[in-house]
């Protein structure tokens, strides 16, 4: 049986628990930051990206206390759940409005399952791009695809909610117009 606490899902095997993260998010820079950047320039312009699909540690502290309190336990022993991840897809929203994958590829392989994208835009995706810093939502869209056991696990991140206050234009970097 599965349950859910703050959007990561656990489960018991025997004696252990085993929890699949939420929602993916940036990478963090060591000032803390989004390991995110776009360089623009005339008519092109340059997205690297850094996402990771994992639980910051106080949050899995305080899965292990629930966990605890729930089954009425002493003690946990919690463990990230055994997935593959089969794909990472960075996508664009089109103006048909339908998403577009830009780039697909693996994880790291294991947790915190870390991609990085570095990919090329020109027109329209690159109009979307800008977009998304600027706090535009749904228009870069990066969706882990995994496995565990036969069930498949899907979990997906709005680039555009990885700035504070919705706006990354700091990471942006105009060297033509």
């Amino acid at each position: 049986m599965m349950f859910n606490y703050q959007g990561i899902e656990y489960y018991a095997d025997c004696s252990y628990f085993y929890y699949i993260p939420g929602a993916p998010t940036s990478q963090a820079t060591p000032q803390g930051h989004p390991a995110a950047s776009l360089i623009v320039l005339d008519r092109v312009a340059m997205l690297q990206l850094s996402s990771e699909w994992s639980v910051p540690t106080q949050q899995l502290e305080e899965l292990e206390s629930a966990i605890a309190k729930q089954f009425n336990l002493e003690s946990v022993s919690l463990h990230p759940a055994p997935l593959t991840v089969e794909s990472v897809t960075l996508s664009v929203k089109t103006n048909s409005g339908e998403f577009e994958v830009l780039q697909s590829t693996k994880s790291s392989g294991y947790p915190p399952f870390t991609t990085v994208f570095s990919i090329q835009l020109e027109g329209d995706q690159k109009a979307q791009a800008i977009a998304a810093f600027n706090g535009r939502k749904e228009q870069l869209i990066i969706t882990y695809r995994a496995m565990l056991g036969e069930s498949e696990i899907q979990r997906s991140t709005d680039v555009s909610t990885w700035f504070t206050g919705g706006n990354g234009m700091d990471y942006v970097q105009i060297l033509a117009i």
